[in-house]
Formats: C-alpha cells, structure tokens, sequence
C-alpha cells in the first residue's frame, strides 16, 4: 500500500505541476527512500514503536499530499477509513488508533489546503466527522475483536504449553523405558554371556561330577567367591549332602546336612541359618587358623533348586572375609538362577539314569556268575569282585544262613568280621556315614573303616544272610551308593539262593539219595576221567568193588528199613576210612565202588585191608538202636600197571576179583595180579 501512495504522490505532482522542482523533488526522494526503507525492514521483521509511529505519520501525509493534488471529491474520503484499516491490520490497535485520530485532521488540512471556504460548508463537517466516527468505531470493533482473538490465542497458547509439557512428560518416560529396556538388555545380554559359558563348559564332560565341579569352578570365579557347595537332596528329600565342593569349602565334599524347611529358602543375601550352621560345623580348621570367625565375616549366598515344588538341592556361595558380593554379583547370579536349575537338574537326571542303568548292568553281570564260576561255592568271592568297581569299597564280607548259623563265605580284602557287632547277625539295612562322628554307633568302631554300609540278604521273605561294605574314609558312600548296594543285595540274595538251589540238584543228580555217596553216573564220568590220564600220563590208578555179605539175610530177617539204615552206616564207615581223593559211590544195591586216583595195586590193598578192619570194629545197629547186627564185606581190587596193561579193564578184573572173594567164602579181599 505504501509503494501506492508514493506512486499517486508522484503522479499527482506531474499531473498538478507537471514537473518537480530541485528542492521539492530531493524532499520527496529523501521521504520516499525513507518510506521504502520502512517498507522492506517490515517484510523482514516487526517494526519498533517509533517505526510504526514514523510510518503512520508518514501515510497521512502522502494521504494528505495525495488529496491535496487530486483534488477528488468528499464522496471518496473513504480511503482515509481504509488507511486507518490498513494500520490496524499492518501493525496494532495503537497505530489504528493514531490513524482514526490523524486521518480527519489529514483530511480537514488537505481539504483546507485545497479549498479554504470548505470550512464554512455543512458537508466538510459531516466528512470530518464521519470519517473520525466511522475510523474510531473500527478501531473499537477491531480492538474487542482483537481482545477475544487474544483470549483465543491464549487459550490455545495454553493448551499448546500443556500438550507442549505433555509431550515432554511422555518423551521423558519414554526416555526412562528405553532406558530400562536398555538396561535391562544389557541384563539378558550378560545373562546369555554367562549361560553360553556355562553350556560351552559342559558340552566338554557328561559325568555328573565333573560337571558339578566345572560348574561351581565357574560361578566362583564370576562372582570372586571363597568357596562354593552344591548339596543334593538324597532319601526321598529327607538329608541333604554335599555332591561337590571349591576353593575352601571342598573339605566338605560327601558330607551330610539337614535340610531346611522349603519356607526357609530366599533367594537373598542373608544366610540361611541352617547352611550357615553346617558350614560352621564343617569347615575345615585347617584350611584357615580362624576358619569358623573368618565365616562368621562373611556373605553367604545360597540358591535354592527346586524341580516343580520339590526341593531338590542348594547352591551356596561363600565371600572373602569383609568382602560381600556386590548387588551386581547377586543380579547376576540370580539371573542365571533358572539355568542353573535346567544344568544342575539335567545332570542330576542323567545321575539317576546312570545309576539305574548300572544297577541294570550289574545285575545282568551278577545273573551270568551262575553260568562263568566253577563251583557254586566260589560265587560270593566272584560277585565281591564284581561290585567292588561300582560300590568302590575297600573292604567287604558276605555272610549266609547255614546249618551252623551264619557262616562267613564271601571276603574282599580282610574285612573285620562284622558278625559280633550285628544283633543276632541279622541286621537291618544300616549306614553309618562316620563312625567316629556318630555316639550312638561308637561300637561300630573298627579300625581301620570309618563308613560302613550293611543290607540284609532276604529270599522270599527269609533271611539268607548280609552283604557288609566298608571304606576308611569318612563320609565316602553316597546316598545313590547305599541305595544301590540294597538293590544289589536284593538280586545277590536271589542269585545266592538259586546257585544253593543249583548245587542242591547237582549234589542228587551225582550222588545216592540213600547213601550221601556219588551214584553209578557219576562214578563212571570220573572213571573214564582217571582211565584216559592213566593212559596218557601212564599214572597207577587202582579200583576196589565192595559187597555187603549177607545184606539179603538181613532184609529178610530185620526188613528192608533196618536194611537201608545198614547201607548209610556202612557209607559212613568207608567215608571215615578212606582219604577225601578217593572217590566212593554206590556201584548198586548192597555194592560200592571206590576210585583211587594215582595209587597202585599195593595201596589199593592197604586201603582194602584198612576198611575191612573198620567195618569189622564199627558197631551196626537196627533203626532202634539197640540191635547189634554182624556186618562183613568182600572187596574185589585191581589195580594199573600192576593187574593189567590197560586200565580200561580195571573195571572188570576188580569185579573178578570180588566173585572170587564171595566164591572163596566171603570176608576175604582178594586182588587180581598181571601175571608175568
């Protein structure tokens, strides 16, 4: 608008005077410039009140000047309303309000100017008037409109200083959820650290043991620990033992603890009284001169593990003497606390699969011993050397039912006869995990053994005996140890049993259900034995055949009872004549056999001669007892080299021989010579 006035002003001057003078012209130029210069400064930024004030003066005068050259009518004086609207819409309420009060005098002095008798007319004053009237009530309406755009303004100013300061509320949480999340990444970050070590150290092992021991090596080193313990629970929860033990607290490896209550665990910094007690109990004195004050200053961390709501075992910690954990220490282990748990239970699983399927292995191995022994009686030491591997004693001693009591049969390496110790030598299962430790047990002190374990050997509900384990070092055996020596001792029990079983029907398929002596099968397999070495080795071998004279006469006249209790008395008598490598069987009926390895024809006879003898000094009775019945044999011998050339006919020369001693008139010992 203010380029227009300039513009008008100076057409009005060419057009007025048709030229502008020198003065004149320089005026104009200076207020122009001036008023181009406020011009162009107000595009840029608000004008300064003496700007304002310079520019509104400086309108109503080219106003005035343009009125004055132009000489238009009084109907236009409206564009003297509209410069007061322009200063109130171009800068403020002050400006317009200057421009209502200057505009009718511009107007009254250019109007003067042109026509000084347009004073003296109504119609000037009605202008004047009008335009002072209609610029002043403008400037009032534009002022209040003004007022409620302010209270608008302020308002929204309001609200956006309240949005303002909520946006930086939230940015601010924001700011502090991020940086929660990015602690607690950093967090879950080292926690994924430390688990990746612990799983990337025990991919190395599968052994429980060394797992366990790997496990806490770590953990002690994370956190700058003294020592560490991890204590499993073992007897259906009911004891809790030390599995694996670090740094000054692995003298306690093996040893027992009671448990505490599952409301007693905490996962925080303060002791459980309970461990504290044992750790205090158990310390080793000599592994620091102020062991127990030493624990007494320090932090005790333990973890509880548990598998659903069964406590399964404890993990503790212990610091440096004055130097607890750190809350960053204790973050992290209790961010590691449910690997922990999924590692420890894991190995804790796989020991129990192990141990079951030893337990399997060895008694698979301990059934096949009924197939690999010699004899049944060499069972026992054979199965004591087969469970000393798995049970890892030093010492061991099995002992079974007889008709003498209970006999000792099974012995590993000089273990002290435990039968005087035991109530009437059967015994209930028993542990003692130290003997010295426990009052109650001070007569079970037997040196050098300090852990003893005995199981009861029962067969359908009958006791057949114990099986007793001993080690000299305390606390050795484990809760899985005597858990599996009471398995064990369940199947060696049944095994023992089926082995006696066994011998039981080797002893009546090889000897005479009568008699006690071998049969005629058995005596013929160890016949042919001795004939095939004397053949080979050309060893003497020497047979006598023996008959009971007049053994029908006794039947007839006393019964065939009285008869049979002759035979098992005459049994008796050639089983106290004879020596025990000489073999005696019941050839048949009132007849017996005797084998005598590695013995000549004269031997055979001295022995002969030595058993009629017995015979004929040994008092018979009947059933009774009160009879005394005449008793005599005839023996037929033949004996290698001496009777014949080849032993397979030793047989029946020895059977000659005895026809010619019954022929002879019976009584008699008749042997048969190779004649030369």
């Amino acid at each position: 608008m203010r380029f227009g006035l300039i513009a008008l002003t100076l057409g009005g001057w060419w057009f007025r005077f048709g030229a502008i003078d020198l003065t004149k012209g320089i005026s104009f130029a200076l207020t122009s410039v001036l008023l181009i210069a406020l011009a162009l400064l107000e595009r840029r930024q608000p004008l300064a009140g003496w700007a304002v004030l310079l520019g509104t003066l400086s309108d109503n005068l080219l106003l005035g000047s343009i009125w004055w050259l132009w000489s238009p009518t009084q109907a236009l004086f409206g564009v003297y309303i509209v410069l007061t609207a322009f200063h109130l819409w171009q800068y403020n309420r002050w400006s317009g309000a200057l421009s209502a009060f200057l505009t009718p005098l511009t107007f009254g002095f250019s109007e003067y100017a042109r026509n000084p008798d347009s004073l003296l007319t109504a119609s000037y004053w009605i202008v004047l008037t009008s335009i002072f009237a209609i610029s002043g009530l403008m400037v009032l309406l534009v002022d209040k409109s003004r007022e409620t755009d302010y209270a608008t303004l302020l308002q929204r100013a309001t609200e956006e200083v309240e949005k303002s300061e909520q946006d930086q509320r939230e940015l601010r949480n924001r700011f502090r959820e991020l940086t929660h999340h990015y602690h607690r990444l950093e967090e879950n970050l080292q926690v994924l650290k430390d688990s990746n070590e612990l799983y990337a150290i025990l991919t190395r092992v599968i052994e429980p043991a060394e797992a366990y021991r790997l496990l806490l090596e770590r953990l002690r080193a994370l956190s700058e620990a003294r020592g560490g313990v991890l204590l499993l629970a073992e007897d259906g929860g009911l004891t809790l033992r030390v599995r694996c033990a670090v740094g000054a607290l692995r003298s306690l490896e093996g040893r027992q603890a009671n448990p505490p209550r599952s409301s007693d665990l905490h996962l925080t910094v303060s002791p459980l009284q309970q461990i504290r007690t044992f750790l205090t109990a158990h310390l080793e004195q000599g592994e620091d001169a102020h062991s127990e004050e030493s624990l007494q200053r320090s932090t005790i961390l333990s973890f509880p593990l548990y598998s659903g709501e069964h406590l399964y075992g404890v993990l503790t910690l212990v610091s440096h003497p004055n130097r607890p954990f750190s809350p960053e220490i204790e973050r992290r282990l209790r961010a590691l606390l449910p690997h922990l748990n999924a590692l420890i239970g894991l190995y804790d699983q796989i020991g129990v699969l192990e141990a079951r399927l030893q337990e399997t292995q060895l008694t698979q191995e301990l059934s096949s011993l009924l197939f690999t022994v010699s004899t049944t009686q060499a069972l026992p030491a054979a199965a004591l050397e087969m469970l000393q591997p798995v049970l890892r004693f030093e010492r061991a001693q099995i002992v079974l039912s007889g008709e003498m009591g209970y006999q000792e049969v099974g012995n590993w390496n000089n273990m002290p006869d435990l039968r005087p110790y035991l109530p009437q030598g059967a015994p209930s299962p028993l542990w003692i995990s130290d003997t010295h430790e426990q009052p109650e047990e001070a007569h079970w002190q037997i040196e050098p053994m300090r852990g003893v374990i005995v199981v009861p050997l029962h067969h359908i509900g009958r006791m057949e005996g114990f099986l007793a384990i001993g080690h000299s070092q305390p606390h050795f055996f484990t809760q899985s140890d005597y858990e599996l020596t009471q398995s064990v001792g369940v199947h060696l029990a049944m095994i023992l049993a089926r082995a006696d079983l066994l011998s039981h029907l080797e002893r009546l398929a090889f000897t005479d259900g009568l008699t006690g002596l071998y049969n005629y099968r058995y005596f013929q397999e160890r016949y042919q034995a001795e004939i095939r070495l004397a053949q080979r080795y050309q060893h003497p071998v020497s047979l006598m055949i023996i008959d009971l004279d007049g053994f029908k006469q006794i039947n007839d006249q006393y019964g065939h009872l009285d008869g049979d209790y002759v035979l098992v008395q005459l049994a008796e008598v050639l089983q106290q004549s004879l020596r025990n490598t000489e073999l005696i069987a019941r050839y048949g009926g009132d007849e017996f056999v005797v084998l005598l390895p590695s013995t000549n024809l004269q031997g055979a006879m001295s022995a002969a001669v030595r058993l009629a003898q017995a015979v004929k000094q040994h008092e018979f009775h009947d059933t009774t007892g009160q009879r005394r019945l005449p008793i005599n044999i005839s023996v037929g011998v033949a004996g290698y080299p001496n009777s014949c050339d080849d032993p397979a006919l030793l047989l029946e020369l020895a059977d000659s021989a005895l026809e010619q001693a019954k022929k002879g008139g019976r009584n008699r010992i008749v042997a048969i010579e190779n004649p030369v």
